[in-house]
C-alpha cells in the first residue's frame, strides 16, 4: 500500500481505504465478541440451572427419596466435591449436608441463590407430597464454567479477526494494484512521449481521470509538434540566407585585401559555419522529437565506426589525439543507420572538443549478453556528477570556449529515448565516457 513513493501516506486513498476498513471490523468484531461471550454466559448457566432441575426431579422420583442421606457429588478421583449437593429440608436441618445447614426449611419450590457461611448457592427446590428436597450448587463453581465456556465461544473471533485484517489488506492492495501499474507506466515514459495513457482495464472510477489527462497529453503534443515545426521551418528557412552569405564570404575571402581585412573575413567565415551547423543540428532535433523511429531497423556498427573516424581524422589529428577503436566492432544494433550515424558523430565531435591536445579518444563497444553498450571514452576535464543530467538540456555547455552549440547531447538523447535505449555518463580515472546501452542487442557476427 503506497500513498507515496516507497512507503504509505496519510493522504493516500488506500491508506485511508484500509484504515477505515479496519476500524469497522474491529469494532463490529469487539461488538460481536462481546454479544457471543454474553450469550454464551448465559447459556452456561441456564445449563446448569437445566442440570440442577433434572437431578432434582430424577431424585424427588426415586422410591427412597424419603430416606434420602446428606450427598455430596465426587469428583474424578472419587473425592468429595462439594460443588453440587442433595438434601431434604427440614426443621432439625439433620437431612442437610454440612454446608447448607441453615437453608429455611419452608423454602419455596423453585430456583434461589442463598448466602450461607460467605459462600453464595444456587439452589433449586422440589416439593412433592412426600418430602422435600433441595438441590445446591456453589455459584462460584457455576460461574467459573460458564466464564471458561463463554471465553471458548471466543476463539474464532481471536482467529479470525488477524486472519480477516490480513486479507483485507491484500484485497485493498489487489483493487489498487491497476493504479500502481498505470502510476509506474507513466513514470517509465520519457520526457517526450506524450502519447495516450491506455485505460483498458482501469477501474471505472478511475477512467475519466485518465481520459482527462489524455485530453491535457494531447494539447501537449499538439502544442510541442507546432514548436518543433516553428524551429524546423524557422531553420529551414534560414539555410538558404545562410549558404547565401557563405557563398559571399568565401568570394570575398579570394579578393585582394589587407591582411588585417583577411583575418576578418575568417573570423566571419568561422562564425557562419558555426551558425550553419547550428542550423543543421536544429533541424535534426525537430525531426527527432517529431517523428517516430523506423521499425525493425538493424545496423551494422562497425561500418557506422568507420565512417565517423574518417569524418573525424582531420580534427583528431590537429589536435595530435589519438582517434581509434577498442572491441569487436561487427555486430548489429537495432538502431536506424542514420540515426547510430547521427548519435555516434555528436558523441565524438563533443569528445575530441574537450579532450586536450595530446590524448586519446577511444569508441568501445562492449557486447553483454542480449546487451550492446557503445561508449566513447575521452581523458578530457570530466563532467562533475551534480550536472551528469543537465548536460543532456538543449544550448547548455560545459564550458564557454569548446566552440559548440550545446545541442550535441540533447539530439543525443532525442535519439536514444525513440529507440527505448539509455545513455549514461561515466566518470573515469582519467576522463568522461558516454555509453549508449542497447537493451535489446542482435547476434554477434
Amino acid at each position: 500500500m503506497a500513498g507515496r513513493q516507497g512507503g504509505i501516506g496519510s493522504r493516500s486513498l488506500q491508506f485511508r481505504l484500509s484504515v477505515w476498513l479496519v476500524a469497522a471490523i474491529v469494532a463490529v468484531a469487539a461488538l460481536g465478541a462481546v454479544y457471543a461471550y454474553g450469550s454464551a454466559y448465559d447459556e452456561a448457566i441456564e445449563l446448569q440451572d437445566d442440570q440442577l432441575r433434572e437431578v432434582a426431579t430424577l431424585v424427588s422420583s426415586s422410591p427412597r427419596a424419603t430416606a434420602l442421606q446428606p450427598v455430596v457429588a465426587a469428583d474424578e478421583t472419587g473425592e468429595a466435591d462439594p460443588r453440587i449437593s442433595i438434601g431434604q429440608l427440614s426443621v432439625d436441618g439433620h437431612g442437610l449436608p454440612s454446608q447448607l445447614r441453615g437453608l429455611p426449611p419452608m423454602l419455596d419450590g423453585g430456583f434461589h441463590t442463598l448466602a450461607l457461611g460467605g459462600v453464595e448457592w444456587r439452589v433449586f427446590v422440589v416439593v412433592t407430597a412426600r418430602t422435600r428436597l433441595a438441590v445446591a450448587q456453589r455459584t462460584a463453581v457455576r460461574d467459573d464454567v460458564a466464564h471458561d465456556g463463554a471465553l471458548r465461544a471466543l476463539v474464532p473471533f481471536l482467529v479470525l479477526i488477524p486472519v480477516l485484517l490480513i486479507m483485507v489488506g491484500a484485497i485493498v492492495r489487489r483493487v489498487f494494484k491497476p493504479l500502481r501499474a498505470l502510476a509506474a507506466e507513466v513514470d517509465a515514459r520519457t520526457d517526450v512521449d506524450v502519447g495516450a495513457i491506455p485505460d483498458a482495464g482501469l477501474p471505472s472510477e478511475i477512467q475519466p481521470l485518465v481520459r482527462a489527462i489524455n485530453r491535457l497529453l494531447g494539447r501537449v503534443d499538439r502544442a510541442m509538434a507546432t514548436q518543433g515545426r516553428f524551429i524546423a521551418d524557422a531553420a529551414h528557412e534560414l539555410r538558404s540566407p545562410m549558404a547565401a552569405l557563405t557563398l559571399q564570404v568565401e568570394l570575398l575571402g579570394n579578393t585582394d585585401m589587407p591582411e588585417k581585412a583577411h583575418r576578418r573575413v575568417e573570423t566571419l567565415a568561422d562564425g557562419l559555419r558555426r551558425a550553419r551547423a547550428l542550423l543543421d543540428q536544429l533541424l535534426t532535433l525537430a525531426r527527432m522529437r517529431q517523428t517516430p523511429p523506423p521499425g525493425q531497423a538493424i545496423t551494422r556498427v562497425g561500418h557506422v565506426l568507420r565512417t565517423v573516424i574518417a569524418d573525424h581524422i582531420a580534427l583528431a589529428d590537429s589536435k595530435r589525439i589519438d582517434l581509434g577503436v577498442v572491441g569487436d566492432p561487427d555486430v548489429d544494433v537495432p538502431m536506424d543507420e542514420a540515426d547510430l550515424s547521427t548519435v555516434l558523430r555528436n558523441l565524438v565531435d563533443n569528445a575530441l572538443r574537450y579532450t586536450p591536445p595530446g590524448g586519446r579518444v577511444d569508441l568501445v563497444v562492449r557486447p553483454a549478453g542480449n546487451r550492446i553498450c557503445l561508449s566513447v571514452e575521452d581523458t578530457g576535464p570530466g563532467i562533475p556528477a551534480a550536472i551528469h543530467d543537465q548536460v543532456f538540456a538543449p544550448f547548455y555547455r560545459v564550458a564557454n570556449d569548446s566552440g559548440g552549440s550545446g545541442l550535441g547531447l540533447s539530439i543525443v538523447k532525442a535519439i536514444v529515448d525513440r529507440y527505448g535505449a539509455t545513455i549514461t555518463i561515466g566518470d573515469r580515472a582519467d576522463g568522461t565516457s558516454v555509453t549508449v546501452e542497447f537493451s535489446q542487442a542482435h547476434g554477434v557476427a
